[in-house]
């Protein structure tokens, strides 16, 4: 038991130290909200893709939005997603440079700052007195991406520049 717990202190300690001081960070932007009035179902829609399925084409037909309310569907969602999915300038540490350095596995082309301009990533990655850590909690990137964040740092061969890093 006693050999159990020593591991459990030091796993405990370890993540303890890799953990980002949010309270020394400053959100100082979001990822924009991209969804449009193409996630709403019409009715052709419905009769393409379940002509032959009668219970699946009647769910479908039920799920149809009035214009007016797939324009507002459209404005919550894009709202939950820059109101939830924020970037922070964090100050650089030993910890989060080598996660600005780590593999990259995503990129994010809709970050803009909280006046709405749109965000440079190479002026990010040239910051070498801080560094950037995007966390998203809505939308596609929250539901791939939680219990994590995202370290921007430069971008590998295939464009990203986005390495993971676990909470």
């Amino acid at each position: 038991m006693f050999k159990y717990s020593i591991l459990a202190l030091v796993l405990v300690s370890g993540n303890a130290f890799a953990a980002i001081d949010w309270a020394s960070c400053e959100k100082i932007g979001h990822d924009h909200g991209t969804f449009t009035t193409s996630i709403c179902e019409t009715k052709d829609d419905c009769n393409e893709r379940f002509s032959d399925m009668p219970d699946d084409l009647a769910r479908c037909m039920a799920r149809i939005k009035t214009p007016e309310d797939c324009e507002k569907e459209v404005e919550e969602r894009n709202a939950e997603v820059e109101t939830k999915n924020l970037l922070y300038r964090c100050p650089a540490t030993d910890t989060l440079i080598s996660q600005k350095n780590a593999e990259k596995v995503h990129a994010n082309h809709h970050l803009v700052y909280d006046n709405g301009e749109k965000i440079n990533i190479d002026d990010l990655i040239a910051d070498t007195e801080n560094v950037y850590v995007f966390k998203a909690t809505a939308g596609l990137s929250g539901i791939f991406g939680k219990g994590q964040y995202y370290v921007v740092g430069p971008a590998d061969k295939d464009g990203l520049f986005m390495s993971v890093f676990p909470e």
